[in-house]
């Protein structure tokens, strides 16, 4: 009896693993794709099998799952996916048609890569995923509801490609978007533990949201909208660029914002009420331009127009200038002060050759009192010459410019260091003939 029921249970086991490799389609070749009608129904999913290539040309609704394995390249015409798209195991999909993935998510794994030279929509509201470090670069338009990178992936929007979320993009896990063109962020939130960098532009129509998110402009970002706000909670904003915000709202929930470009603060005439800087970390020497202003001991409103930063609660006072000297302010002035003592040590030398007088507080404002000897004097300075120019080529090379402020602080300060070095060959002079 036993056996007989071990017999039973094998043979429905088997059909029943027969029924599932029957319900499966595989493409082995260019020859098993192209011989798919149009539109594509099977009872299960359909996969394109690993080291296989696919090229497809013309027009093809799909309403079965597709797993790609191999590789897929939409050339032309447009391919419609209605059920769901993965592409696992190192696969990959190239779109320079157009592709359009309704009702069901698509999602990449396992080190899989999208590469989008057309267009391309995601029309489900899951939108588009990748996993397991999978990897997509958009040189068209890519459209999609949401986009969801995980587990070290990475988005890479290039020099010619508009990325569009209606939804949130969320960074998680380690993973990095990069935009080097356009990336319209419909939603405006940035959300998870990844990085996002902003080599173009990107615009945020409906505020802006970065919550855990560490976001790099590094050219432009506009953020828009009535009532559309700025909030940083949890990551942080490093701008290095342009940020304009035409938008009502607060800027630095709890986050962190570091400006060394410049921020520019205008309601403009989508927003009914102004800007608030609110109670948030800021660093760097910002250039805030903010439309309007509110009293000191304000409560921190985001109807408000401020021009300040917010402390526990209320609009702090701006803070006040200190007056600070300069680099080269500091550098002139310890020259001069050297070169003062210098003089007053060559004056005390009675046996200086070519110098007879003395110098004091009287006569210090005659210029036959200070020390000077033309020849040494001119080889001090072509010294000094030739020790600026290897300094402005290291510089250049180093940080790709040179500053009109590094050169007029070194044509001020080149002579003086000449004449200080001219003292000290004086006094070495003098002391060697004794």
């Amino acid at each position: 009896m036993m056996e007989t029921l071990k017999f039973i249970l094998s043979f429905v086991f088997a059909i029943g693993i027969c029924a599932s490799m029957s319900a499966q389609t595989f493409i082995n070749s260019q020859a098993d794709w192209d011989a798919l009608t149009d539109p594509v129904v099977v009872s299960g999913p359909v996969f394109i099998q690993p080291g296989v290539s696919i090229v497809h040309n013309g027009n093809l609704t799909f309403n079965t799952e597709l797993q790609v394995l191999g590789d897929l390249e939409i050339a032309t015409g447009s391919f419609t996916q209605n059920q769901l798209l993965l592409v696992n195991q190192s696969g990959s999909l190239t779109v320079n048609g157009e592709l359009t993935v309704n009702g069901f998510p698509a999602v990449l794994n396992d080190m899989a890569t999208f590469t989008n030279n057309g267009i391309s929509t995601f029309n489900d509201a899951s939108g588009l995923t990748i996993n397991s470090t999978g990897a997509i670069t958009n040189n068209g338009t890519l459209t999609t509801q949401l986009l969801t990178v995980n587990s070290g992936g990475t988005v890479n929007n290039g020099s010619t490609g508009t990325l569009t979320s209606f939804g949130a993009i969320a960074l998680n896990n380690g993973s990095s978007l990069v935009n080097d063109f356009t990336l319209n962020a419909q939603n405006g939130v940035f959300a998870g533990n990844g990085t996002y960098t902003n080599n173009g532009t990107t615009n945020a129509p409906n505020g802006l949201t970065i919550d855990g998110v560490a976001v790099q402009n590094n050219l432009q970002l506009n953020v828009m909208g009535p009532g559309g706000g700025a909030i940083v909670n949890g990551g942080s904003l490093t701008n290095s660029a342009t940020v304009i915000w035409s938008a009502a709202g607060a800027l630095a929930g709890d986050g962190t914002v570091t400006n060394t470009g410049n921020m520019t603060f205008d309601p403009g005439p989508l927003a009914t009420t102004g800007d608030v800087l609110n109670c948030g970390t800021i660093n760097g020497p910002p250039t805030f331009t903010v439309t309007g202003a509110a009293p000191e001991g304000t409560p921190c409103d985001p109807g408000l127009a401020v021009e300040c930063l917010c402390e526990n609660g209320v609009i702090a006072a701006a803070p006040t200038a200190i007056p600070t000297m300069s680099e080269w302010g500091l550098i002139l002035l310890t020259l001069l002060s050297l070169s003062f003592v210098m003089v007053s040590m060559v004056a005390r030398q009675t046996s200086l050759a070519g110098f007879g007088g003395s110098f004091s507080l009287k006569n210090m404002y005659q210029m036959s009192a200070y020390p000077f000897e033309k020849s040494i004097f001119e080889k001090a300075l072509s010294f000094v010459l030739v020790m600026a120019i290897v300094a402005g080529i290291m510089s250049y090379a180093m940080y790709g410019v040179i500053t009109a402020t590094d050169f007029i602080g070194t044509c001020i300060c080149g002579p003086i260091l000449a004449y200080l070095l001219h003292l000290m060959v004086l006094v070495n002079q003098d002391l060697t003939d004794k």
